[in-house]
């Protein structure tokens, strides 16, 4: 009696962990995706230049899964900037050269399932003296698999 008591106590022991045991059964949480490439549309929303004009352009953004840093490149940008789980992100500003000075991008704005909406603001600081400043609102949509926003 001894021995079936010791089996059933061992048993006992085994059917839980071999049922999940003492783990949550949850599956793992989904990690962050957003890389890849979007069709992107443009529409100048402020422009304190004056004379601007913006052009649609694909944007590919270089993205690790689960990772908080990502990549983006569009037209003459290339930029890194951080993302968070629900989709917002911003850019460190990058400085291009502008046929009138040198231009500040910053970009901000938040990824969706099906791709992202940004603000890009430009400050020109202008070679012959003086700055201004134009913002192009950026409506992106994702070629291929959809993000993933935990």
């Amino acid at each position: 009696m001894t021995v079936r008591r010791g089996r059933i106590a061992v048993l006992a022991l085994l059917l839980p962990s071999a049922c999940g045991g003492s783990g949550t059964g949850a599956p793992s949480p989904a990690l962050l995706q957003v890389g890849g490439t979007y069709d992107t549309a443009v529409a100048l929303t402020e422009d304190g230049c004056g004379g601007v004009s913006v052009e649609p352009r694909p944007t590919v953004i270089g993205h690790t899964p689960g990772d908080a840093r990502f990549t983006l490149a569009h037209a003459a940008i290339n930029c890194a900037g951080t993302v968070s789980r629900d989709g917002a992100f911003g850019t460190e500003p990058v400085s291009l050269p502008d046929p009138a000075g040198t231009a500040t991008v910053r970009i901000a704005g938040r990824f969706r399932i099906t791709g992202f909406d940004a603000d890009t603001t430009v400050e020109l600081a202008r070679t012959a003296g003086g700055s201004c400043r134009y913002v192009v609102r950026w409506t992106a949509t994702k070629q291929g698999a959809a993000n993933v926003l935990p």
